[in-house]
């Protein structure tokens, strides 16, 4: 009987707690905002992510995270940490170089 209070408490308590710290996760979700400089008719503003449109070339520096699905047009020196976006091991690239 003993064991089993012991257990619906810690049920009960894991529940609340997941219950808080999911809702503290959206609040501070809900306040960050992501801005990229996008190029649109050749002249380069600060845009949000989500107002992004196909065709949009966005300018990407140093440290910067890719804001969404991109084409790279031009790179100098590109490194990336593809298992880390793929959840994988790490993998050796085949492809050739961009230029």
């Amino acid at each position: 009987m003993i064991i089993g209070v012991i257990l619906l408490a810690s049920v009960g308590l894991g529940f609340v707690n997941e219950y808080r710290a999911e809702k503290a996760a959206e609040a501070l979700h809900s306040n960050i905002r992501h801005r990229c400089v996008v190029l649109r008719d050749g002249h380069p503003r600060s845009a949000d992510v989500t107002e992004l449109v196909p065709g949009d070339v966005v300018d990407l520096q140093l440290g910067e995270v890719v804001p969404a699905d991109v084409r790279l047009l031009a790179t100098a020196g590109l490194r990336t940490r593809m298992a880390a976006a793929a959840m994988r091991s790490p993998i050796r690239s085949r492809c050739s170089a961009i230029t």
